[in-house]
């Protein structure tokens, strides 16, 4: 007894529409902005510009230790 085997045209088709409009939602990415433009070669020698100091890390507030192992950190 020989089994008829079953087209997968119509699944296939299904999933082909799904993947053409999921892409047709997606706007296309906007354009790279242009390199920002290099000094002149040999230039003045101006004042540098200024850079602001970094800002020191926020120091994490120490934990606090309970008898028996267990500890908690407050902010």
């Amino acid at each position: 007894m020989r089994l008829k085997k079953r087209s997968r045209i119509g699944k296939s088709k299904k999933v082909t529409d799904v993947t053409q409009r999921y892409f047709l939602e997606i706007p296309p990415p906007p354009p790279p902005p242009p390199p920002p433009s290099p000094p002149p070669a040999g230039g003045g020698g101006g004042p540098a510009p200024a850079r602001p100091p970094p800002a020191p890390p926020r120091a994490a507030p120490p934990p606090f230790f309970l008898p028996g192992g267990a500890f908690f950190f407050f902010p």
